[in-house]
């Protein structure tokens, strides 16, 4: 397959963006709502590549991340090209997704390259891409992948860049306690969902109460687990945001205080087959309900009750059901027959 190169750049207060700069290169999974390992491995090499010329890391910016998580997911339906399929510009685009318009921006795009390493190494071969990256006028980033096909090399990646910081970064500390959710925790499994806004892995752990062990997310991409263990003092995640399902391992009973997004729900991207989402919508809503708007879609829901360490089931139109409703914060499994867009927290 011949790996594809595509950048640009637009000025502050720039309505378009230069002609891009096309190249060979050597490939860019189903976009959800934290950092895989392969992400996380790019930018990694985009901010050694920067540190080796004496420029600032970028930081991450959720504004930027979602920005690229909506293009990765355009770019599986169409041609590698900034502009989206619904016409718009990258400037266009950052500010629907709530970038400031008085900012520098630029965005790489790639397709056929299956690791971070081998996305970033074929960027720094472009000049318009190394460009993008060693700029002194970007300071954050977003950055996501899908998946075109089951071909291992066949993926989309999007590189976001921005000169305004919006974003949560390590060592800022515990957002403030104002709107918080309480997530109760039975010793065992508890599978449940971080309602918070976009946060890093070690702020992520100041949160935890005392008694968890371990919190654990499924990375799509590469076929495994990524967690935090706090007692062991290890992290794998970089950032999670709202709505990311997680599994919680508690020694005994606690809360985990959560503090609220600052916006509820959140559309999600279904892809065919089973995949853990979440509810951000209000308390005892009826799953079908919930569901309402794919619900032709769906085959099966499964939810964990950690009180008996078992699923309670719903399969539309049948007569029995022990999964009935949805509250805040619910994580589950839901089986599709095809891809869909679900607004969870939205109903009808």
């Amino acid at each position: 397959m011949l790996a594809l190169l595509l950048s640009t750049a637009a000025l502050s207060l720039s309505g378009g963006a230069p002609a891009a700069i096309e190249a060979d290169g050597v490939a860019v999974p189903e976009s959800i709502p934290f950092q895989d390992l392969e992400e996380q491995r790019a930018v990694s090499a985009v901010n050694a590549a920067r540190s080796a010329r004496g420029l600032e890391a970028l930081v991450f910016s959720p504004i930027l991340s979602e920005a690229a998580a909506w293009k990765a997911r355009d770019l599986r339906l169409g041609a590698l090209a900034h502009e989206d399929r619904q016409g718009r510009s990258i400037r266009e685009r950052f500010t629907d997704f709530g970038y400031p318009a008085n900012t520098f921006i630029s965005e790489n795009l790639a397709r056929g390259f299956a690791t971070g390493a081998g996305v970033v190494a074929a960027w720094m071969d472009s000049p318009g891409h190394r460009a993008n990256i060693l700029g002194g006028d970007v300071i954050a980033y977003g950055i996501s992948r899908a998946q075109r096909s089951t071909g291992a090399n066949d993926w989309d990646w999007v590189l976001t860049f921005g000169s305004h910081a919006d974003g949560p970064q390590p060592g800022a500390g515990a957002p403030p306690a104002s709107d918080r959710l309480t997530v109760p925790l039975v010793p065992g499994w508890n599978l449940v969902s971080w309602q918070g806004d976009w946060i890093s892995g070690p702020t992520l752990r100041e949160t935890l109460p005392d008694s968890v062990l371990s919190v654990t997310t499924w990375d799509l991409p590469s076929g495994s687990w990524l967690g935090v263990l706090p007692f062991h003092n290890i992290n794998q995640l970089a950032y999670i945001g709202p709505g990311q399902p997680l599994w919680v391992w508690s020694e005994g009973p606690g809360n985990w205080r959560q503090p609220l997004a600052a916006t509820s729900g959140r559309e999600v991207a279904l892809a065919t087959g089973w995949q853990l989402v979440s509810w951000q919508g209000a308390d005892d809503v009826a799953l079908s309900v919930a569901l309402a708007s794919i619900l032709p879609r769906v085959r099966s829901a499964a939810r964990f009750d950690p009180q008996t360490q078992t699923y309670e089931l719903f399969i539309p139109g049948m007569p029995v059901a022990s999964f009935l409703a949805v509250s805040q914060g619910d994580a589950f499994w839901l089986l599709v027959d095809g891809e869909a867009l679900w607004l969870s927290g939205g109903v009808g």
